[in-house]
């Protein structure tokens, strides 16, 4: 059960009745949410692709403003509010008559009460709208609502980062222009201005209808007639032309200035304005395009060297001098030749790459680019099977390996190239 009641001046009711004709260009009912100080109208498109609301203060608004909920909530973060959904028509009806009586002369009406009768004994919800008179005279209406969450539309400001603020009265009378046949509304920004297109996708026959073809309209306006402008060139957004007649048409009966913030098609866009305690808020959802350069992203480091490990040479410090023997080289081994030996040395990882790579990628199975391993390179095991008796030491091996002319040139064919990679050598290790 909640209990809301609230007073308007003649003055407030006429901007009331505006935003309820703003609102039925959106949808045919609209949602109030009342909380302590403030009241929120709002509405969604059938769609679901345009969202209009105003959030009126207490007290720059109102003259009077009660909101009590008999069951407050419990939870600390939450807020006391009271909301329902209401036919548009049926409010616009209530102020119609007695608003446009003010306009073209003096009225008698000092203000009008609003009340919602939500009651655990009726058995219908009622909003009580009462016009009082001077002479003592009362004008009530009542209207049944439905109790309803309202939604709201999520609009994120951090990612806007395209703006401009102009004057409603001036934008009105451009785009009063555009024909009455435009669904469609082009904003972009090249060469310094600000571009509004209004066209259509509608289809005509050319033949039989040649007068009926859409007409496609273009308004520009000088970036320096903005009150601020900072909008990416050449960026287009298209939104609906009935919603943003809409827009324009109210924020100039106010004459404001309004402010459009968007980040790229495909994104929501916000106008928003506000005066003596109203705040306007509208989210339309966009389409376009993005026609102006592509911006590269910074080159860090050239790919081929981030998906290539980096090659360390090691420095020889052994000295010849000192008479110690070479190091053998490891032969691809005949097959006539025996196998029994003392010890099998593990194949030595290659770390130089191929000059005659095409590839730009490595495959991962292959084990020419894993780091090297030093506690296994080069280990002797043993060999049980072996005579042992006809072998030779490791260091008369290597003594034998480098006076012997004879068999070092015989296997020069064989033997692996520095530059070559292990991959490509089939059945060197068996």
């Amino acid at each position: 059960m909640a209990s809301l009641s609230f007073a308007l001046l003649p003055e407030a009711a006429s901007q009331f009745y505006d935003m309820l004709s703003c609102l039925a260009k959106f949808s045919d009912t609209v949602s109030i949410e009342a909380r302590e100080d403030r009241l929120l109208i709002c509405t969604l498109n059938s769609s679901r692709s345009g969202y209009a609301g105003f959030t009126l203060d207490y007290p720059q608004f109102f003259s009077e403003y009660s909101f009590n909920l008999a069951r407050p909530t419990t939870s600390s973060t939450s807020v006391n509010k009271y909301s329902f959904r209401i036919l548009n028509k049926a409010l616009i009806s209530a102020f119609r008559s007695r608003v446009a009586d003010q306009r073209t002369r003096n009225t008698t009406v000092d203000k009008w009460v609003v009340t919602v009768q939500d009651r655990l004994d009726e058995t219908e919800c009622r909003l009580v709208i009462q016009a009082i008179c001077n002479g003592g005279i009362t004008k009530t209406y009542r209207l049944t609502f439905e109790e309803a969450e309202v939604t709201f539309a999520l609009f994120e400001k951090n990612e806007a980062k395209n703006c401009w603020v102009i004057s409603s009265t001036m934008l009105k009378e451009n785009t009063d222009f555009f024909g009455p046949r435009a669904e469609q509304l082009d904003i972009c920004h090249e060469n310094g201005k600000i571009s509004f297109i209004s066209f259509t996708e509608k289809i005509v026959n050319a033949k039989k209808e040649v007068l009926k073809h859409p007409l496609q309209t273009t308004i520009a306006i000088n970036a320096p007639d903005f009150e601020e402008c900072e909008v990416l060139e050449q960026l287009h957004i298209t939104i609906s032309v009935k919603e943003f007649r809409s827009v324009v048409a109210h924020a100039a009966s106010l004459n404001v200035s309004l402010r459009a913030t968007y980040s790229r098609p495909s994104r929501p866009l916000q106008f928003s304005y506000g005066l003596n305690g109203v705040k306007s808020q509208f989210i339309l959802m966009t389409a376009g395009e993005y026609r102006g350069p592509q911006v590269q992203p910074t080159a860090q480091e050239p790919l081929s060297v981030l998906s290539r490990p980096t090659n360390i040479t090691v420095p020889i410090t052994a000295d010849n001098t000192m008479g110690a023997p070479p190091v053998p080289r490891m032969a691809q081994r005949k097959p006539n030749e025996s196998n029994r030996a003392l010890g099998r040395v593990s194949p030595v990882k290659a770390k130089a790459v191929s000059q005659q790579n095409e590839t730009l990628f490595v495959r991962d199975d292959d084990e020419a680019w894993d780091p090297p391993n030093f506690d296994t390179e080069e280990s002797v095991r043993w060999d049980a099977s072996g005579d042992f008796s006809q072998l030779q030491s490791f260091r008369d091996s290597g003594t034998v390996s480098g006076q012997s002319a004879g068999p070092a040139t015989e296997n020069v064919d064989t033997e692996v190239p520095a530059t070559q990679r292990v991959s490509q050598i089939r059945g060197l290790w068996g």
